[in-house]
Formats: C-alpha cells, sequence, structure tokens
C-alpha cells in the first residue's frame, strides 16, 4: 500500500500532475465507483481544463452512471475555456441527445463534424436524433454519410447498425 502511494507521488511530481489528477486517471470506468472518486475528478479537472485525459475518464465515468447533465455541464464548462476543443462538442451533443434534447444536439453534432471533418461519429449521432424526430429521410441520410466515412474495423458493430 504505501509502495503505491510513494508511486502514485512520484508520477505526479515527475510529470507535472497532481496526485488528485494521478487518482481521477487511475479511477476505473464502472458505475461502481465511489462517489469520492467522481469528487476527485470533479477536483482535477476543475484544476486542469486543458487536461484531455482528464476530461475523458471524467466524461466516461459520468456517462456509466448515466449522469448526462453533468456531461453537458463540465463540456460546456471545457467548451468556455478552449472554444477549439472538438472532444467537448462532441461530448456535448452526445450529452443533448441522452437528455432528448435533440433539436440543440443537431446543431452541434453539426458543429463537431465541421471542426472534426474527417470523423464518422458525429452522423451517426445525427442519425438517431433524426430517428427520435421522426425525420426518416434525414435519418437514412446520415447514417448512409456515416456508413461511407466509416472505415475502422473496430467500428464494424456501429456500421451494421446504420
Amino acid at each position: 500500500m504505501l509502495r503505491n502511494a510513494t508511486l502514485l507521488l512520484l508520477a505526479a511530481s515527475l510529470g507535472g500532475c497532481s496526485a488528485t489528477a494521478t487518482q481521477c486517471l487511475q479511477t476505473p470506468v464502472s458505475n461502481k465507483v465511489p462517489e469520492e472518486a467522481l469528487a476527485s475528478c470533479d477536483q482535477a479537472l476543475a484544476a486542469d481544463l486543458d487536461r484531455q485525459d482528464l476530461f475523458h475518464r471524467h466524461v466516461n465515468l459520468l456517462r456509466v452512471r448515466g449522469r448526462y447533465a453533468e456531461i453537458s455541464r463540465w463540456s460546456r464548462r471545457v467548451l468556455e475555456h478552449d472554444k477549439k476543443r472538438s472532444d467537448a462538442l462532441y461530448n456535448l451533443a452526445f450529452a443533448q441527445r441522452k437528455l432528448g434534447r435533440c433539436e440543440k444536439a443537431l446543431k452541434t453534432y453539426l458543429a463537431y463534424a465541421e471542426a472534426a471533418p474527417d470523423d464518422p461519429d458525429p452522423y451517426y449521432g445525427m442519425g438517431l436524433c433524426y430517428l427520435d424526430l421522426k425525420d426518416h429521410e434525414s435519418a437514412v441520410r446520415v447514417f448512409n454519410a456515416y456508413v461511407s466515412k466509416e472505415k475502422r474495423e473496430s467500428q464494424r458493430e456501429w456500421v451494421e447498425r446504420a
């Protein structure tokens, strides 16, 4: 136990990373982690909004708990800090869609698609929104765009669903 604590402190001091950030990054993505782990991620991210690794870990921890309003809040906060963070745009769109705000999500997905034109992911999210809005013609159009752009083998399942 003491050895792990020493390693954490050493890693934090060498990498310019706080112990809280290190703790957050080592938190497994699970809905079973204690609230204290989420609080440490909140604290670490608030202290350094530039850290994409902290943002992604925190968003993933919130996602497995279904806490989409918090994902939205953190995404907006990161975007206020750095308007060019396309990762925050994508997570904001995702959260808006999960919260049933598809009109807003569509606008955010479009902004993300412009910021990251090679990424197929926003088209899948847009397709889900159009389905929720009962606009099947638009859903087919953006799902087709997704399928034509998606070349990653790891995403084959999503291509088949589209």
